[in-house]
This record gives C-alpha cells, sequence and structure tokens, in this order.
C-alpha cells in the first residue's frame, strides 16, 4: 500500500474515489453488502496486513460504535478504519 508516500498521483488519487462493494460478515454471523472508496477498503486490509487486525474485528469495533454513536454502520465502519489508520501513521511517523 502506497500510504506511507507523501505524494501521490492524480491518477491514483481518482483511483481511491471510486466505490466498491465488499460483503462482510456480521459478529452474529450475517452477510451485509457495504459500499466505500477504494481508500477505505486499501486502509482497510493494510490494518489487517500491517498491523494484525482482522476484518472480523473492524467490523465488531464498527457494529460497536455505530451503537454509541447511534449512527449508521456505514459511517462508523469508516470511522473505526481511519480512527485506526490514523494511530498506524502515528506510531510510523507520519502524523
Amino acid at each position: 500500500m502506497e500510504h506511507n508516500t507523501p505524494f501521490w498521483t492524480e491518477q491514483r488519487t481518482e483511483d481511491w474515489l471510486n466505490q466498491e462493494t465488499r460483503t462482510l460478515t456480521m459478529p452474529d454471523g450475517s452477510q451485509r453488502e457495504h459500499t466505500a472508496f477504494r481508500l477505505v477498503w486499501e486502509t482497510a486490509d493494510a490494518l489487517v496486513e500491517e498491523v494484525g487486525y482482522s476484518h472480523a474485528e473492524l467490523v465488531m469495533w464498527a457494529v460497536q460504535e455505530a451503537e454509541l454513536q447511534d449512527a449508521s454502520f456505514d459511517l462508523a465502519y469508516i470511522g473505526v478504519v481511519k480512527f485506526l489508520d490514523d494511530e498506524r501513521r502515528r506510531d510510523l511517523g507520519l502524523l
């Protein structure tokens, strides 16, 4: 993933703004389709690959956050990914 570089091409930035839909397994075992920008998905994948979180943990925390904030799961998922990525980047000295 290219998040460690401070410069990205216009084409790369535009690609991140395309939307992608993935099927997520919810804590109760049900399946849910979630549409987000590719940047969100690439960031979530980096959190799994580079930090060691699981996709199941990201979903679980998003469910909890949605309940705590009385927000939609979709917004909570993005918020969880952003928060954890900010922590990762802070640990790397990028923030």
